[in-house]
């Protein structure tokens, strides 16, 4: 399921990718007024359920030269 088709996903996009691990718990209710509610939730996590991710993978950021932020890097003063 791409991002994009949730709003919900698209905003844990962040924790649904690279080695994060998710649990979806799903809440649903034998009252008849909340029936529409509770299929749209079981549809949801279906959905959910069918999301193959592939093999984890450890983002590694590159190493920068440090510098203080929002500042240039140093040049030698001329006199």
């Amino acid at each position: 399921m791409p991002y994009r088709n949730s709003k919900l996903t698209y905003l844990l996009q962040d924790s649904l990718s690279g080695d994060s691990k998710a649990l979806m718990f799903v809440n649903v209710s034998t009252d008849c007024d909340d029936v529409p509610e509770t299929l749209c939730s079981l549809r949801f996590a279906a959905r959910a359920h069918d999301v193959a991710l592939g093999q984890a993978k450890k983002n590694v950021a590159p190493a920068r030269a440090a510098s203080p932020v929002g500042r240039p890097p140093r040049t030698p003063e001329r006199r």
